[in-house]
């Protein structure tokens, strides 16, 4: 319009004219715009081509067969009819966010066969593929694309209004960009997912590679190498290649130190083997055939008994066992002491993998706590070097927090393509960006990745977190009476939902999420524990008030994390409590429940007493060899008798020789081999096993220190008494400590030898080092003593001692052992002796009739065998 449309006034100065001519002006260029779009759509050619296309995808949704409906929409005439209507319609800057595959014609027309057959075009076959939010938004995104389509098809028939054809022009350009977001995202998840599935068998191919060089097969090593390349190619194509080779990286070095430590312990074991003397080799390979023959022959009760075993040891009777063993048995983990490692002795194998799972949790929570920060940015010009950004792992990813390292300068955008252009000839820019939260770099990261003022709050995170803490305190609460109506009611999941998304969720709502979450959590744990989550509570909400209205966020992981944490050790309180409800119970009828039950097996055939048999023959043979003092012949003929104490010291004298047996009581499936675990025994095989190891380690700490002193007081050193027993409790921890071997002793006690005896001749220093690597052979007299005093403490401790040893007889089973000469072992062995005890005095209770019996009837074989003549 002409600026002096008014004659004789000034149009500069009145304002209210200038805003009228600028309304004018805006309405006639979208006029004219609109006219623009009308006139291109209602040509026949668009016309044709958006029937064909709607003809097209209704077909597809009538057709009930996925071939024949994929055959109807992949024709070039419906590709290139999609392809003229896209190019008709107005330009869309928004759909430049999302990646060409996502917005292109082909993804466009998939949105027919994804209503039609969602199953077949996003389903994989897993049982547990995971997006199943974003399978639901794309197929209702596909659906709103088909009713576009078919809206503007109708209003382009000539009876249809301007006002029609807008709204369904602004519909579909609404409907596909809709399809192109949650295209992008489930493709993101898809994408995520196939990369997880390619991390295992990577792993696996990397150690076959590295076994491959290690043994100079250069076959397989090329042909791990090739599959390697292939699946670092797959995992570029989903993740990117910087995050790709960020992640296959940690786990080539994760396998690396484990092949490494796998071929270190390969080798040692090589080298012991060579060792061996070679008159033992043909014996052990005789031995090996035997057992491997009877084994065979007895395949198919060892499966059985297998089996069965494997079931059985998550029943409520192995339960009822331990509880019966120990009376202070509970669930472990069952304190923020026992969970958190406090006075447990350093482990760097677990201190390394709770280093990596806090770095995981720090990302997690970085990106919990990012989603709900809104951006001080306002333009990209703000995205500096040094500059804080909040940037996401991909075009559908999560925001993470992150800093800029370095600006790139990608050039001009003048290549003229239809949907990426840029305003002018702005030089385009590219970040390389350094996360904080696991410090991975990054590089060339368009600006569409990083989050500015303007771009929304993403309360999805937080609200699935919400939700979990939800479903946790209805786990713990009573399903009787009003306390699930009382979560659901205060943890209302839509209404948090409505007021996060219209900003009404301030701190003052996120206080009484926080005090109405902690009452529950107070309410529903034990009472001993309220004391300390009360300062818990009072400190995080003083934290609260003093980080303002909008500083909760932050706060959060702190909150959920205790929240997580009290409610899984509430849940095993409870069972605890369930526990010392049973205990009184089992400790009045608990053996006969125990001996019932086993006894229902033997007659039901499910189980045979053939290694019981075994155990007691061998007890047989080691009370007639006299191994020990008072331990003969005698015993024998208290047995047949039937004297009870004859039935004791026999029993007693079984556990010492089994406890002596070559194999750990507890090797995996032991209890399937020939002659192997008995089964009045079957669950106490870790315990039996401890004290096996304790039994060793005395034996052999003593010879070794008795050694040591015999070289020196040679040399003229007699020393003290505290001297040694600081040797012995280094020596101690040394053994214990495990990965220790023989040659680390022997340096260590040669060191002491030296720091004691300054003047120790070099030649002395040998001859000491060499009876150290002797120490433990089964010839060396000063050993067989030791080993001897052991077993004497472990048989006198199962006849003389009684059961309940946790109490007022503790002082009896420790002046037995410092009566036996194991002073400063007292606290290693009494541990694991008060075990022994138990499980020996309950076997003998529950298990007496079948000993009985097994024990008469070995005796009556050796009578039979003796008087015939036979050894």
């Amino acid at each position: 319009l002409p600026l002096n449309l008014f004659e004789g006034e000034s149009i500069v100065t009145d304002e209210k004219r200038e805003s009228a001519v600028e309304v004018i002006q805006r309405f006639v260029t979208r006029r004219r715009k609109w006219d623009a779009v009308a006139k291109k759509l209602g040509g026949e050619r668009v016309v044709n081509a958006v029937k064909a296309v709607a003809k097209a995808c209704r077909q597809v949704t009538d057709a009930s067969e996925f071939e024949e409906a994929n055959a109807l929409i992949t024709t070039k005439e419906v590709f290139e009819s999609t392809k003229w209507i896209l190019g008709s319609l107005p330009k869309d800057d928004g759909l430049l966010s999302f990646g060409r595959d996502s917005r292109s014609a082909r993804a466009f027309l998939s949105a027919s066969m994804i209503v039609a057959h969602p199953v077949q075009v996003l389903d994989d076959g897993e049982e547990e593929g995971g997006g199943e939010e974003e399978k639901g938004l794309l197929i209702v995104a596909s659906k709103m694309v088909l009713t576009a389509v078919e809206q503007l098809c109708r209003a382009l028939e000539p009876t249809s209004s301007r006002a029609e054809l807008i709204s369904a022009v602004l519909y579909f350009l609404f409907a596909r960009r809709f399809q192109a977001s949650a295209l992008s995202a489930w493709k993101r998840v898809d994408s995520e997912r196939l990369a997880a599935s390619i991390v295992n068998p990577y792993s696996q191919t990397f150690a076959m590679m590295m076994a491959a060089v290690r043994m100079d097969d250069k076959d397989t090593e090329m042909a791990a190498k090739q599959q390697l390349m292939k699946m670092r190619a797959a995992m570029a194509g989903l993740l990117g290649e910087t995050r790709a080779a960020s992640t296959l990286n940690e786990v080539e070095v994760a396998v690396k130190v484990t092949m490494e430590d796998a071929f270190k312990q390969e080798d040692e074991a090589a080298k012991v083997r060579e060792e061996q003397a070679e008159k033992n080799r043909e014996d052990q390979r005789l031995k090996v055939e035997k057992q491997k023959f009877k084994a065979e022959q007895q395949a198919k009760q060892d499966e059985f008994v297998g089996k069965f075993l494997t079931n059985m040891s998550v029943t409520n009777e192995r339960l009822c066992h331990e509880i019966i063993l120990d009376p202070t048995y509970k669930i472990p983990g069952s304190s923020q002491e026992e969970e958190e490692g406090v006075g447990a002795e350093p482990n760097p194998a677990m201190d390394h993998a709770k280093k990596i799972q806090e770095q995981m949790k720090r990302v997690f929570w970085d990106g919990l706590v990012t989603s709900l920060t809104p951006s001080t940015h306002t333009s990209p010009e703000d995205f500096v070097v040094n500059a804080t950004v909040q940037v996401k792992y991909g075009h559908g990813g999560a925001y993470y927090s992150g800093k800029i390292i370095e600006v790139n300068d990608e050039g001009s955008d003048d290549e003229g393509d239809e949907e990426d252009t840029v305003v002018g000839n702005r030089r385009k820019k590219s970040y390389d960006v350094v996360f904080t939260g696991d410090n991975v770099v990054q590089r060339r990261l368009p600006v569409e990745l990083f989050r500015t003022a303007k771009d929304p709050i993403n309360f999805k995170p937080l609200l699935k977190l919400l939700g979990e803490v939800k479903e946790k305190l209805r786990g713990i609460a009573p399903k009787k009476g009003s306390y699930l109506e009382q979560i659901d009611a205060n943890i209302d999941l839509e209404l948090m939902e409505q007021m996060l998304s219209k900003g009404a969720f301030d701190a003052e709502s996120m206080s009484k999420f926080v005090n109405f979450v902690c009452g529950q959590i107070m309410y529903f744990q034990a009472p001993v524990r309220n004391k300390k989550t009360a300062e818990w509570i009072k400190v995080y909400m003083e934290e609260m008030g003093a980080a303002g209205k909008d500083g909760f966020a932050p706060l959060l992981p702190k909150f959920l994390e205790w929240v997580f944490s009290r409610v899984d050790e509430t849940t095993k309180d409870i069972a605890n409590s369930h526990i010392e409800m049973l205990r009184p119970k089992l400790k009045e009828s608990g053996k006969e429940y125990e001996r019932s039950a086993f006894g229902a097996r033997l007659k039901e055939g499910k189980m045979k007493l053939t290694n019981t048999t075994i155990f007691v023959k061998d007890g047989l043979a080691y009370c007639l060899k006299g191994g020990l003092d008072g331990v003969d012949g005698g015993v024998l003929m208290k047995c047949a008798k039937r004297e009870p104490m004859g039935f004791v010291m026999f029993l007693s004298a079984s556990f010492v020789s089994l406890l002596r047996r070559p194999v750990r009581l507890d090797t995996p499936g032991y209890e399937t081999y020939e002659g192997g675990l008995p089964e009045t025994l079957l669950w106490d095989c870790g315990k039996m096993a401890k004290v096996r190891d304790v039994m060793d380690s005395v034996s052999l700490i003593s010879t070794m220190v008795v050694l040591l002193r015999q070289v020196l007081a040679r040399n003229g050193y007699i020393g003290n008494t505290g001297s040694f027993d600081e040797v012995t409790k280094e020596l101690g921890i040394l053994v214990s400590s495990g990965g220790v071997k023989l040659p680390d002793l022997e340096a260590y006690i040669v060191q002491k030898a030296k720091e004691l005896c300054p003047n120790l001749p070099e030649d002395e220093q040998a001859s000491l080092k060499s009876i150290i690597a002797n120490s433990a052979s089964s010839d060396n007299a000063v050993f067989k003593l030791y080993s001897k005093r052991v077993d004497k403490l472990v048989y006198d401790c199962c006849v003389h001692m009684k059961k309940e040893v946790w109490g007022k007889d503790g002082e009896q089973l420790r002046g037995k052992i410092l009566g036996a000469g194991f002073g400063p072992f007292v606290k290693d062995i009494e541990g694991v002796m008060k075990g022994l005890i138990a499980v020996f005095h309950h076997t003998l209770v529950v298990h007496n009739e079948w000993y009985t019996k097994l024990i008469l009837e070995a005796i009556q074989e050796h009578v039979r065998a003796t008087a015939a003549g036979v050894k």
